[in-house]
Protein backbone atom coordinates (compact mmCIF):
# COMPACT_ATOMS: atom_id res chain seq x y z
CA UNK A 1 0.00 0.00 0.00
CA UNK A 2 1.87 3.51 -0.81
CA UNK A 3 2.63 5.77 1.52
CA UNK A 4 0.15 8.55 2.76
CA UNK A 5 2.88 11.10 1.97
CA UNK A 6 3.90 9.82 -1.32
CA UNK A 7 2.54 11.92 -4.17
CA UNK A 8 0.74 10.41 -6.59
CA UNK A 9 2.03 8.70 -9.25
CA UNK A 10 0.12 10.90 -11.90
CA UNK A 11 -1.22 13.88 -11.56
CA UNK A 12 -4.77 15.06 -11.87
CA UNK A 13 -6.28 15.23 -14.93
CA UNK A 14 -6.65 18.74 -16.07
CA UNK A 15 -10.57 19.82 -16.20
CA UNK A 16 -11.39 20.53 -19.86
CA UNK A 17 -13.99 22.55 -21.45
CA UNK A 18 -16.71 20.04 -22.39
CA UNK A 19 -16.45 20.43 -26.21
CA UNK A 20 -19.52 21.07 -28.66
CA UNK A 21 -21.04 17.82 -29.27
CA UNK A 22 -23.87 19.02 -31.75
CA UNK A 23 -24.71 21.98 -34.42
CA UNK A 24 -27.63 24.17 -34.23
CA UNK A 25 -30.46 23.83 -36.92
CA UNK A 26 -29.30 27.43 -38.15
CA UNK A 27 -25.56 26.13 -38.36
CA UNK A 28 -26.42 23.01 -40.18
CA UNK A 29 -28.39 24.86 -42.41
CA UNK A 30 -25.27 27.50 -43.32
CA UNK A 31 -23.23 23.89 -43.29
CA UNK A 32 -25.95 22.17 -45.77
CA UNK A 33 -26.09 25.93 -48.19
CA UNK A 34 -22.02 25.93 -48.36
CA UNK A 35 -22.48 21.95 -49.60
CA UNK A 36 -24.75 23.15 -52.37
CA UNK A 37 -22.93 25.83 -53.25
CA UNK A 38 -19.46 24.00 -53.28
CA UNK A 39 -20.32 20.43 -55.29
CA UNK A 40 -22.99 17.98 -56.24
CA UNK A 41 -20.80 15.76 -54.53
CA UNK A 42 -20.31 17.68 -51.49
CA UNK A 43 -24.06 17.89 -51.33
CA UNK A 44 -24.79 14.55 -51.96
CA UNK A 45 -22.16 13.47 -49.31
CA UNK A 46 -22.94 15.63 -46.64
CA UNK A 47 -26.85 14.65 -46.60
CA UNK A 48 -26.29 11.60 -46.22
CA UNK A 49 -23.26 11.80 -43.86
CA UNK A 50 -25.87 13.69 -41.58
CA UNK A 51 -29.42 11.33 -42.01
CA UNK A 52 -27.92 7.98 -42.02
CA UNK A 53 -24.87 9.08 -39.03
CA UNK A 54 -22.26 7.66 -40.98
CA UNK A 55 -18.70 7.63 -39.73
CA UNK A 56 -16.15 9.30 -42.14
CA UNK A 57 -14.68 6.24 -43.49
CA UNK A 58 -18.36 5.18 -44.32
CA UNK A 59 -19.40 7.14 -47.52
CA UNK A 60 -16.19 6.30 -49.28
CA UNK A 61 -17.64 2.49 -48.66
CA UNK A 62 -20.54 2.84 -50.99
CA UNK A 63 -20.20 1.19 -54.42
CA UNK A 64 -22.72 1.78 -57.32
CA UNK A 65 -24.38 -1.72 -56.44
CA UNK A 66 -25.64 -0.30 -53.33
CA UNK A 67 -27.25 2.46 -54.79
CA UNK A 68 -29.61 0.01 -57.59
CA UNK A 69 -32.84 0.84 -55.51
CA UNK A 70 -32.10 4.30 -55.31
CA UNK A 71 -35.01 4.97 -57.51
CA UNK A 72 -37.02 3.69 -54.36
CA UNK A 73 -35.10 5.90 -51.89
CA UNK A 74 -33.82 2.80 -50.97
CA UNK A 75 -29.82 2.80 -50.03
CA UNK A 76 -27.72 -0.43 -48.77
CA UNK A 77 -24.99 1.10 -46.15
CA UNK A 78 -21.90 -1.04 -45.01
CA UNK A 79 -21.17 0.04 -41.63
CA UNK A 80 -17.86 -0.89 -39.03
CA UNK A 81 -17.76 -1.53 -35.74
CA UNK A 82 -20.32 -4.16 -35.05
CA UNK A 83 -23.23 -1.42 -36.19
CA UNK A 84 -26.22 -2.90 -38.22
CA UNK A 85 -25.41 -3.06 -42.22
CA UNK A 86 -28.24 -3.40 -44.48
CA UNK A 87 -30.33 -1.46 -46.27
CA UNK A 88 -31.68 1.86 -45.20
CA UNK A 89 -34.89 4.51 -46.62
CA UNK A 90 -33.69 8.30 -47.47
CA UNK A 91 -35.32 11.67 -47.85
CA UNK A 92 -36.72 12.13 -51.38
CA UNK A 93 -34.18 15.12 -51.10
CA UNK A 94 -31.05 13.08 -50.12
CA UNK A 95 -32.15 10.41 -52.65
CA UNK A 96 -32.39 13.58 -55.22
CA UNK A 97 -29.25 14.57 -54.57
CA UNK A 98 -27.45 11.21 -54.93
CA UNK A 99 -29.11 10.90 -57.77
CA UNK A 100 -27.80 13.84 -59.60
CA UNK A 101 -23.88 13.25 -57.87
CA UNK A 102 -23.68 9.81 -59.57
CA UNK A 103 -25.13 11.17 -63.64
CA UNK A 104 -22.81 14.07 -63.07
CA UNK A 105 -19.96 11.58 -61.94
CA UNK A 106 -21.02 8.97 -64.20
CA UNK A 107 -22.73 10.46 -67.07
CA UNK A 108 -22.54 7.22 -69.81
CA UNK A 109 -25.37 5.10 -67.70
CA UNK A 110 -24.27 1.83 -69.73
CA UNK A 111 -20.71 2.26 -68.61
CA UNK A 112 -21.12 2.02 -65.11
CA UNK A 113 -19.54 -0.74 -63.10
CA UNK A 114 -21.50 -2.02 -60.30
CA UNK A 115 -18.20 -2.18 -58.40
CA UNK A 116 -17.37 1.78 -58.75
CA UNK A 117 -17.63 3.48 -55.84
CA UNK A 118 -20.18 6.35 -55.53
CA UNK A 119 -17.84 8.55 -53.91
CA UNK A 120 -14.38 7.87 -55.46
CA UNK A 121 -11.31 9.10 -54.30
CA UNK A 122 -7.27 8.43 -55.62
CA UNK A 123 -5.82 4.46 -57.19
CA UNK A 124 -9.76 3.47 -57.87
CA UNK A 125 -10.65 3.34 -54.39
CA UNK A 126 -13.39 5.58 -52.27
CA UNK A 127 -12.82 8.37 -50.69
CA UNK A 128 -10.57 7.72 -47.44
CA UNK A 129 -11.69 9.10 -43.95
CA UNK A 130 -9.27 11.76 -44.14
CA UNK A 131 -10.65 12.87 -47.43
CA UNK A 132 -13.69 13.20 -45.96
CA UNK A 133 -12.58 14.97 -42.74
CA UNK A 134 -11.12 17.40 -44.79
CA UNK A 135 -14.08 18.01 -47.12
CA UNK A 136 -16.12 18.41 -44.19
CA UNK A 137 -13.87 20.84 -42.42
CA UNK A 138 -13.03 22.97 -45.62
CA UNK A 139 -17.25 23.55 -45.82
CA UNK A 140 -17.59 24.26 -41.85
CA UNK A 141 -15.25 27.04 -42.54
CA UNK A 142 -16.82 28.01 -45.01
CA UNK A 143 -20.19 27.88 -43.12
CA UNK A 144 -18.54 29.99 -40.06
CA UNK A 145 -18.52 27.01 -37.98
CA UNK A 146 -16.67 26.83 -34.89
CA UNK A 147 -13.79 25.17 -34.64
CA UNK A 148 -14.99 22.34 -32.59
CA UNK A 149 -17.74 21.94 -35.17
CA UNK A 150 -14.94 20.99 -37.78
CA UNK A 151 -15.32 17.19 -37.46
CA UNK A 152 -17.60 14.76 -39.48
CA UNK A 153 -18.69 13.57 -35.92
CA UNK A 154 -20.49 16.78 -34.88
CA UNK A 155 -23.34 15.25 -37.80
CA UNK A 156 -23.98 11.75 -35.51
CA UNK A 157 -24.74 13.66 -32.75
CA UNK A 158 -26.50 17.08 -34.49
CA UNK A 159 -28.90 14.76 -36.21
CA UNK A 160 -30.28 13.06 -32.59
CA UNK A 161 -30.24 16.73 -30.94
CA UNK A 162 -32.86 18.10 -33.79
CA UNK A 163 -35.07 15.35 -33.45
CA UNK A 164 -35.43 15.59 -29.52
CA UNK A 165 -35.50 18.96 -30.02
CA UNK A 166 -38.40 18.44 -32.45
CA UNK A 167 -40.05 16.14 -29.86
CA UNK A 168 -39.99 18.30 -27.04
CA UNK A 169 -41.60 21.11 -29.20
CA UNK A 170 -44.41 18.98 -30.67
CA UNK A 171 -45.37 17.41 -26.97
CA UNK A 172 -47.43 14.41 -28.55
CA UNK A 173 -44.41 12.25 -28.11
CA UNK A 174 -42.58 11.80 -24.95
CA UNK A 175 -38.88 12.63 -25.53
CA UNK A 176 -37.76 9.48 -23.55
CA UNK A 177 -39.19 7.27 -25.84
CA UNK A 178 -36.72 8.90 -28.53
CA UNK A 179 -33.48 8.68 -26.40
CA UNK A 180 -32.97 4.99 -26.90
CA UNK A 181 -33.56 5.38 -30.64
CA UNK A 182 -31.82 8.27 -30.54
CA UNK A 183 -28.15 7.16 -28.91
CA UNK A 184 -28.41 4.17 -31.67
CA UNK A 185 -27.97 7.17 -34.00
CA UNK A 186 -24.67 8.01 -32.23
CA UNK A 187 -23.77 4.71 -32.77
CA UNK A 188 -24.17 4.90 -36.77
CA UNK A 189 -27.46 4.03 -37.20
CA UNK A 190 -29.87 6.32 -39.30
CA UNK A 191 -32.53 7.70 -37.38
CA UNK A 192 -35.57 6.15 -39.44
CA UNK A 193 -34.24 2.43 -38.94
CA UNK A 194 -33.42 3.19 -35.26
CA UNK A 195 -37.15 3.70 -34.57
CA UNK A 196 -38.44 1.13 -36.78
CA UNK A 197 -35.72 -1.52 -35.29
CA UNK A 198 -35.43 -0.24 -31.48
CA UNK A 199 -38.21 0.86 -30.44
CA UNK A 200 -42.21 -0.32 -29.96
CA UNK A 201 -42.96 1.72 -33.11
CA UNK A 202 -45.91 4.01 -33.45
CA UNK A 203 -46.91 5.64 -36.56
CA UNK A 204 -46.37 9.48 -34.42
CA UNK A 205 -42.61 8.49 -34.05
CA UNK A 206 -42.13 7.44 -37.80
CA UNK A 207 -44.37 10.74 -38.91
CA UNK A 208 -41.64 12.92 -36.50
CA UNK A 209 -38.56 11.34 -37.83
CA UNK A 210 -39.56 11.86 -41.66
CA UNK A 211 -41.28 15.02 -40.90
CA UNK A 212 -37.91 16.58 -38.99
CA UNK A 213 -36.10 14.99 -41.86
CA UNK A 214 -37.29 16.63 -44.21
CA UNK A 215 -37.23 20.10 -42.91
CA UNK A 216 -33.54 20.04 -42.58
CA UNK A 217 -32.76 18.57 -45.59
CA UNK A 218 -35.05 20.33 -48.36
Amino acid sequence: MPSPNRPPILPPLRQRPKPKEFLTVPEWRRLLAAARASSPRDEALLLLTYEAGLRREEPGLIRLSYVAKLHERIIYLWRGKGSRSGEYELSSTTAKALHNWINTRYPDRAARKPEAFVFPGYSQKGLTGRAVYAIYTQLAIAAGLPGNAHSPHALKRSRCQHILEAAEKDGSIPVDRLVKSLAAIVGHQSAMTTVIHYTQQTKRERELVTRVTDDLVT
